[in-house]
């Protein structure tokens, strides 16, 4: 039997047997060391995240300690700042004075020697502000960096002590500490500071320099001018807490006068307005004329007023402010401003009204007035309504009055300003009436039991009666008009009061009190008994000056009142706040008051008396009351009532007198510079005065007496503000002063 034997090892290589097995054995082997290395990677990846995080942290803490420290040191510049502030002043203070010493160092001729020349203090005795500037800065610079260096050590111990650091609590620091060295430059005190923060065998290192170094401050030097520019009540000639009386024939007031006033009355309950002092130039009783000429202000919060007979005031450019302007006394004149020079011309201001009483007597105002106390409201006071009143009618034999005439005198006013002073067009040159006169009635003792507020701005006393008729026709028919009755003393008139309807009352509004008188007026014959003034020209106020009138104001056909805006009356409220605010604003610009206290003592001190004189100079300051009488030649030999002290204005006629004594001055005079008192000034006799404001003067005095400058409560001495450093509760800025330098990253 034959055969054929194939070889063996072909057929291994021929058989597919277990292939598949070994294939899949083959890629798992690959997935698995593919899943391992992407398991191991992104392990890996966890960890390096871990760690930068971890080392950002690390960072943020290192540096939370450098942003901690920086806030610590800013804290002790708030104590250094204000130590160089107020010695820095103080220096200045000192320096300012020695310089002035050296320039008035006198020799055995008590005159000066003027052998130096300081560089602080220029020719007219102020002060050089660049060069008190550059000193000022130099001293706080001084003062700051000895200051601060004091706080090394106390620096140092803040810094490296780890509980002070809020943020974290691994936090190392090192620190190097270069205080400040008037050898070196730039001059800075330098803190070369370290903070690490260490954990989990990570570090982290930041190297930075904290630099503390003076800011060059933008600064004001205030010349002792500007501060006493600064308050008003030192830019008068003459200035009383209480009142002036003026009974002299020829006084002159070259500058500005302020009196607070006071009543003259011991009841004080509704009493008129006129019952209040003030300025009053003359006297009724005694029978005493006065006259008073002044360039410049008059300003009181009582009444400008001229008493006796043929008294005189007359104003030339100027502003005059008070509650009431009033001519009292007969044949009396206000001559306000100057026709024939517009630079002269003058501006009344009123709180309530300007009044001619006296026979005879004349008030001519070459200006404005603005009567800015509103009357729309018929409840208003006739305190608290500006109008003018003409009371000078004149009467029979049997002192009756005498309806539908007026005795003589006269009121003008025409309406213009002077474009050269302060608030001469306020919003419109002309004449202002913000409210309308008032009838008021007496109770034997004089004191006022009730009012009647009227339709007129402009009103002649008499014209009152018209409210009392009663007409049978028209809009105000008596049928359907109330009267209420009111009592002056022991007489009592019935005067229209509102509309009855129905049988209830509606009370007149100031349009319908405008209506009324206007009615009677037009009605025969009562119209014959109208005073409108317009005879003998003693009234006269141009209609095309008036701005504004709340009532009547000219007693023409078309007067209708509201004059400005003759179609409401709302408008009255609207509009007197404006006149209002600019007069209060040059009140305060004047005198820093409303009207409500006495500003004397707000600015000075008294606490130490002087009675000092050099040549021709007097220094009086006192603080207790009583009376002082300067007297000049012609005064006579002895004053009732006695004074406690006498300056003899003959020998001293420069100065600056500050009393609460009552003052008076008798003889002729010609002083120069300031008297203050917060009691009351009497100008007496005949001799010829004249007081002059001086600035320059009154600047020098001051300058030269420390004892002095220190009384004035606002300071008047040298003052330096710095405009860029102020204390924590002022938003205090440092930035001028630290900083972080050189800011480094160690690893």
């Amino acid at each position: 039997m034959s055969y054929t034997t194939q070889p063996r090892f072909k057929s291994y290589i021929t058989n597919k047997q277990g292939s598949t097995l070994l294939l899949v054995i083959i890629t798992l082997s690959l997935l698995m060391i593919l899943g391992t290395v992407l398991l191991s990677a992104t392990v890996t990846q966890a960890r390096i995240n871990t760690l930068y995080k971890k080392l950002g942290q690390h960072l943020y803490y290192a540096e939370s300690g450098l942003e901690e420290a920086y806030a610590m040191v800013a804290k002790k510049l708030e104590g250094a700042i204000a130590t160089a502030k107020e010695q820095a002043q103080m220096d200045v203070d000192v320096k300012v004075q020695d310089e002035r010493d050296k320039e008035q160092r006198l020799n055995n001729d008590s005159i000066p020697t003027n052998d130096y020349d300081s560089p602080y203090i220029n020719d007219d005795y102020s002060i050089n502000e660049v060069e008190v500037s550059n000193y000022y800065k130099e001293q706080y610079r001084i003062v700051f960096e000895n200051t601060f260096n004091t706080y090394e050590s106390e620096i140092r111990t803040i810094l490296e002590d780890k509980n002070n650091y809020t943020t974290v609590s691994n936090l190392q620091v090192n620190l190097t500490i270069s205080p400040f060295n008037a050898g070196t430059k730039p001059r800075e005190f330098l803190i070369e500071f370290t903070s690490s923060f260490a954990l989990d065998h990570l570090k982290k290192t930041i190297n930075a320099d904290i630099v503390i170094e003076p800011s060059d401050m933008p600064i004001k030097v205030y010349n002792l001018k500007e501060a006493f520019l600064g308050v008003p009540l030192w830019q008068y000639a003459l200035v009383a807490g209480q009142d002036v009386f003026i009974t002299g024939n020829k006084v002159t007031v070259k500058g500005d006068i302020y009196a607070y006033g006071t009543p003259n009355k011991s009841n004080q309950k509704n009493v008129d307005i006129i019952d209040y002092n003030g300025i009053v130039i003359g006297s009724n009783s005694p029978q005493k004329s006065g006259n008073l000429d002044v360039t410049g202000n008059i300003i009181t919060q009582s009444t400008i007023q001229t008493k006796g007979n043929a008294s005189t005031l007359k104003v030339k450019s100027g502003n005059i402010l008070c509650s009431s302007l009033a001519a009292q006394g007969e044949n009396t004149t206000i001559k306000i401003g100057d026709v024939g020079d517009p630079s002269l011309r003058a501006n009344v201001f009123t709180k309530d009204d300007i009044e001619l009483n006296g026979t005879g007597s004349n008030i001519h105002i070459n200006g404005s007035y603005y009567g800015f106390s509103k009357g729309a409201d018929t409840t208003v006071g006739h305190d608290s309504s500006s109008s003018i009143l003409i009371n000078i009618p004149p009467y029979d034999l049997l002192g009756n009055q005498v309806f539908g005439l007026l005795g003589n005198g006269s009121i003008h006013i025409t309406g213009e300003t002077n474009p050269y002073i302060e608030y001469s067009t306020i919003n419109n040159n002309g004449i202002y009436i913000g409210g309308t006169s008032h009838i008021y009635f007496k109770n034997n003792d004089g004191t006022i039991n009730n009012d009647y507020t009227t339709g007129e701005s402009v009103s002649v006393k008499g014209n009152y009666f018209a409210y009392s008729v009663k007409m049978d026709a028209g809009t105000y028919n008596q049928a359907n008009i109330q009267f209420d009755s009111y009592v002056d003393k022991d007489h009592a008139i019935d005067l229209a009061t509102g509309f009855v309807s129905a049988g209830s009352a509606t009370d007149f509004t100031l349009a319908d009190k405008r209506g009324y008188f206007k009615e009677v007026m037009d009605t025969p014959p009562y119209q014959m008994l109208i005073n409108t003034g317009k005879e003998n020209s003693v009234v006269s106020i141009p209609k095309d000056k008036i701005i504004f009138a709340a009532g009547l104001s000219t007693y023409d056909e078309d007067d209708t009142g509201t004059y400005g805006d003759p179609s409401a009356d709302s408008d009255i409220t609207a509009n007197v706040p404006v006149y209002y605010d600019n007069y209060i604003a040059y009140m305060d610009n004047k005198v820093n008051t409303k009207f409500s206290e006495k500003p004397t003592s707000n600015y000075f001190s008294f606490t130490e008396n002087i009675d000092k004189t050099n040549g021709n100079k007097v220094i009086f300051i006192h603080n207790t009351t009583g009376n002082l009488w300067l007297k000049s030649s012609g005064s006579s030999n002895s004053l009732t009532p006695s004074p406690e002290k006498t300056i003899d204005l003959a020998t001293y006629n420069q100065g600056l007198i500050i009393t609460k004594q009552d003052i008076y001055m008798t003889g002729a005079l010609d002083f120069e510079g300031a008297i203050v008192t917060t009691g009351n000034i009497y100008i007496m006799d005949s001799k010829e005065k004249t007081m002059t404001y001086n600035e320059s003067l009154l600047i020098e005095i001051i300058r030269e007496d420390p004892t002095l400058r220190s009384q004035f409560i606002n300071g008047y001495d040298v003052k330096i503000s710095e405009s860029t450093v102020t204390s924590t509760d002022q938003n205090i800025r440092l930035d001028g002063f630290i900083d972080i330098r050189n800011w480094r990253l160690s690893h």
